[in-house]
């Protein structure tokens, strides 16, 4: 590892000093979403946190005086990231805190019995838990844990940073954001490929113009976006309608690209999706894991969802019809229920905020 990805986080090695907020997430290998909920997390607790990453190896927990553990990735079906050290103690002298996590589970996927029993120890060890949406909260319920409290995804409250791309918006423009998070098979991709080759010559062919989305910074060593997009520009026929838009950005630039130059996005990677209704702008969400069905439960959208075992090029244009011709009411709907998830986000933020060890302003 680059020494370069890991010097943001090398103060949670320090042993001097006053003692900080830690805040433990994917964080550090170039997706925007993922760094979107620290710059998130930071603002709602009007605190100079600490990101602890998974890229460390290790944490020095005298440095803390509370443990933030956030992101779907310490609830994944696979290899959650937990971060070790804290396994080690029943308890903890400091303040231990599960943060707005998802259930990070695929469709097609199931928790081990051992996984289970690593994230039941991680939330045994944790003072107050809080999930992301009723999914996740069901699943906690279901391991034994009844005190599980909702707070929806911070990045909903992520404020855009004005940013003018190099280019100018024209007439209505598609976005489209793949960045797929799975296992994806070699036939899976190439479905997506083809799919959206074509659908991206339907929407050209309408006079739309197009412009697809990275979620993968220029430092990410997951390749699966980069892939799909190039496979997908080498297919479409119109490609003077077409941007690949690889400008490298923060998450609040990307927030604002996507609020000030798409109409409609399109969406697999989730936090594409909570980026859009952010912004306000009407979706359709191409669905593989159970995370996504619990974004779009808590904000009254399942009309919004396509699962990725039904993609095809006829269903995609259908449920983008479906949104293209609902577009007002979809909209406002959207906004309302953001608007309602802010509070919600506001209000149990507060809530921990409050609890001894945070003393947070």
């Amino acid at each position: 590892m680059k020494i370069t990805k890991i010097l943001p986080y090398l103060r949670s090695y320090l042993f001097f000093g006053a003692k900080r907020i830690g805040f433990y997430a994917n964080l550090g290998h170039g997706d925007l979403g993922d760094e979107a909920s620290f710059l998130a997390v930071k603002k709602l607790l009007n605190n100079d946190i600490l990101p602890i990453s998974k890229k460390c190896y290790a944490f020095n927990p005298g440095i803390l005086k509370a443990f933030l553990i956030g992101s779907g990735a310490v609830l994944r079906w696979e290899s959650p990231y937990i971060p070790k050290r804290l396994l080690t103690r029943k308890k903890w002298n400091f303040l231990v805190v599960l943060f707005s996590a998802g259930m990070n589970c695929d469709y097609n996927k199931e928790f081990s019995e051992e996984i289970k029993s690593r994230i039941k120890k991680l939330c045994g060890i944790c003072d107050y838990l809080s999930v992301r949406d009723a999914v996740s909260q069901r699943f906690l319920n279901g391991l034994g844990f009844d005190d599980v409290n909702i707070l929806p995804d911070p990045e909903l409250a992520l404020e855009e940073k004005p940013y003018k791309p190099a280019f100018n918006k024209k007439g209505f423009t598609v976005g489209i954001a793949l960045s797929p998070h799975s296992e994806f098979s070699k036939e899976d991709f190439d479905k997506i490929v083809n799919v959206f080759s074509q659908f991206t010559d339907y929407l050209t062919a309408s006079n739309k113009d197009v412009i697809y989305l990275r979620f993968e910074t220029k430092s990410s060593e997951d390749t699966k976006e980069d892939y799909l997009i190039k496979e997908i520009m080498k297919k479409v026929k119109d490609k003077n309608m077409v941007k690949d838009f690889k400008e490298d950005i923060g998450p609040e630039e990307m927030l604002s690209v996507i609020k000030n130059y798409c109409d409609i996005m399109v969406c697999m990677r989730l936090h594409a999706a909570v980026f859009s209704a952010n912004a306000g702008v009407p979706f359709l969400c191409v669905t593989y894991n159970f995370m996504h069905d619990g974004f779009l439960d808590m904000l009254d959208s399942k009309d919004l969802g396509l699962a990725m075992t039904d993609l095809s090029v006829e269903s995609l244009k259908a449920k983008y019809e479906y949104v293209l011709n609902n577009y007002k009411p979809l909209k406002a709907r959207i906004i309302a229920r953001r608007d309602h998830l802010k509070n919600m986000i506001y209000n149990e933020v507060e809530k921990i905020k409050n609890l001894e060890g945070m003393h947070v302003k």
